[in-house]
């Protein structure tokens, strides 16, 4: 170290000039290449991640707007009772209607009981086919026989 002292002491200004315009110049290519760069390279990458991004949301909203455009109802009927029990005629279960009345101004609340499987399925696929909302469903499975009681509240 001491060397290197004595070497600094004896060198005359224009090379002092020189040798710390030197280190200054390694310093800053250093921390470019090594520092700037690679945070450059993240930057970059992110700006490129957040680019595709925003293209999938777009493409997202598209679909969205697609979707909501085409799945308006196109049913022009209302629901009311006579609706539902046709419905229910339809897929075989209107015998089986313990309770069929208006649930809170919102839609139509029907109880079926001792309903089969096949059955039920049936009549939720003739409610969703008119485009009704299904919006609440509740079963209960009464003892050992392949049948159950449920209440559906149906709605437009």
């Amino acid at each position: 170290m001491r060397q290197i002292l004595l070497y600094l002491e004896n060198l005359e200004t224009r090379e002092r000039n020189i040798l710390i315009a030197g280190l200054y110049g390694v310093i800053i290519i250093v921390g470019l290449f090594f520092i700037a760069m690679p945070l450059y390279e993240k930057i970059q990458k992110t700006d490129r991640k957040i680019a595709g991004e925003i293209e999938k949301y777009r493409e997202l909203i598209e679909i969205a707007s697609v979707y909501i455009s085409t799945s308006g109802r196109e049913s022009s009927k209302e629901l009311s009772l006579s609706e539902v029990e046709k419905l229910a005629g339809m897929a075989g279960v209107k015998d089986r209607i313990v309770s069929l009345k208006p649930f809170q101004d919102q839609g139509i609340e029907v109880s079926l009981e001792d309903v089969d499987w096949h059955s039920l399925v049936r009549f939720i696929q003739n409610i969703k086919n008119e485009n009704y909302l299904l919006t609440s469903f509740a079963m209960e499975k009464p003892g050992e026989k392949p049948v159950v009681r449920v209440r559906l509240i149906i709605t437009e």
